[in-house]
């Protein structure tokens, strides 16, 4: 059965085609409308195109970039461990005087420890460590002080040297395999690295005894890192021999000083490297290429301000724990004559901000880079195209004027 369309629904349907036909946003042009180019129509299209391509480049090398925001809150993490990152240069010191004490400045105590990973290495007057020269004349890699025979890690580490060290773990699987041989130096250095026996062990062993003895005109680079409490505290490389000495109810770090060594302890140094913390790339380190010459008893001090940061990449959800730090420094000459008189040497004294600065990066949002574009896009071609047509409307009557005298 036929269903017939009655008269009154016709100019119904008519009357809801013309209002939807009203909420077009494009409108068609009539078929017969001309159109005119002109000259300067088409250097604003030319500017058009540049400014968009440049626009567009630059939305693009955003998108593909990170970028960085910064944010402060309380440091929760003051209750772990704070590792210091050293590499330096002693040119005109010799290992033997070279020593490290890490001092907890609250209690004038040392901290036991925490320099177990620090390495001492000679050099001679050119800067060059002596172990290479050795090698070389002997034409090795690396020097073995007892020949093609495999002497045990364990069997060289002795018991009281374990005893002393409270982070030496006999359970750990690397203390108990007897075959590992430490016939050479890095194999002991690595060793000990290991079990968290002092480096300072290593200084002495037969596997790191360089040819000739120690003599004065050679240098001493220190590298390695220290694991210090998250409080104020100090490092530093002194003259004399640390120690702790009892005063009344407390105990102080004291320096034991010989006065023939004592003239020759010459601070000119070069900081390569000092940071706190995991390296983050493109993390700054003022004090790394610092260099401090003197050719007089000297005290050479550096005051640090250490910020805990925590770096977040919100791509991959990696987090870094490091810190940056700020420091201003002072220096001073040091006279034997008078009663009493500073201790030669370089201070690192260090005191850490209680906030925590968290550096978080991010990437462009694909909505946001989308959107950008199109309004990029938009934007452009409307602000062109009017700035077109109001020029064009301003220079008619200059154009129609010229065209009669034509």
């Amino acid at each position: 059965m036929l269903r017939t369309t009655s008269r009154s629904e016709t100019p119904t349907r008519s009357r809801v085609a013309a209002r939807l036909r009203q909420l077009d946003f494009y409108p068609k042009p009539i078929e017969d409308a001309t159109v005119e180019r002109t000259g300067l129509g088409a250097c604003f299209t030319i500017l058009c195109v540049l400014c968009l391509a440049w626009l567009l480049i630059s939305s693009f090398a955003s998108f593909y970039s990170r970028h960085t925001e910064d944010t402060l809150t309380v440091d929760t993490t003051r209750n772990q461990r704070l590792r210091i990152n050293l590499n330096m240069t002693f040119p005109k010191l010799v290992c033997p005087d070279v020593a490290v004490d890490v001092v907890d400045t609250q209690t004038s105590q040392s901290i036991p420890d925490a320099a177990y990973q620090i390495v001492k290495e000679r050099l001679d007057a050119k800067g060059v460590p002596l172990s290479v020269g050795f090698q070389k004349r002997l034409g090795k890699s690396e020097v073995e002080a007892f020949g093609e025979e495999c002497v045990t890690c364990v069997s060289v580490v002795p018991e009281q040297m374990r005893a002393r060290s409270p982070r030496f773990d006999r359970h750990n699987p690397r203390t108990r395999r007897n075959q590992e041989c430490c016939n050479t130096c890095a194999q002991l250095r690595a060793y000990l690295r290991v079990n968290h026996v002092p480096q300072t062990f290593a200084d002495t062993a037969p596997q790191c005894n360089i040819e000739r003895p120690v003599q004065d005109g050679e240098g001493c680079r220190v590298y390695g890192y220290l694991e210090v409490p998250k409080v104020k505290g100090e490092f530093h490389i002194a003259a004399g021999e640390g120690s702790e000495r009892s005063h009344e109810d407390h105990k102080h770090h004291v320096h034991s000083l010989d006065p023939f060594r004592l003239q020759k302890f010459d601070v000119t140094h070069l900081i390569h490297a000092l940071s706190f913390g995991d390296e983050v790339p493109g993390m700054y380190n003022p004090l790394d290429g610092t260099t401090f010459e003197t050719q007089y008893l000297a005290q050479k001090s550096y005051y640090i301000q250490v910020v805990p940061t925590l770096y977040k990449r919100e791509s991959d959800g990696t987090l870094l724990t490091t810190n940056q730090y700020s420091y201003t420094q002072h220096s001073k000459l040091i006279q034997l004559d008078g009663f009493s008189f500073a201790l030669p040497g370089v201070f690192f004294k260090y005191d850490v901000f209680p906030f925590m600065v968290q550096i978080t990066e991010k990437k462009q949002h694909l909505s946001d880079f989308v959107t950008n574009i199109c309004a990029i896009v938009g934007g452009i071609y409307v602000v062109f195209g009017m700035v077109s047509r109001l020029f064009a409307t301003a220079t008619a009557p200059i154009t129609k004027k010229f065209q009669k005298d034509k």
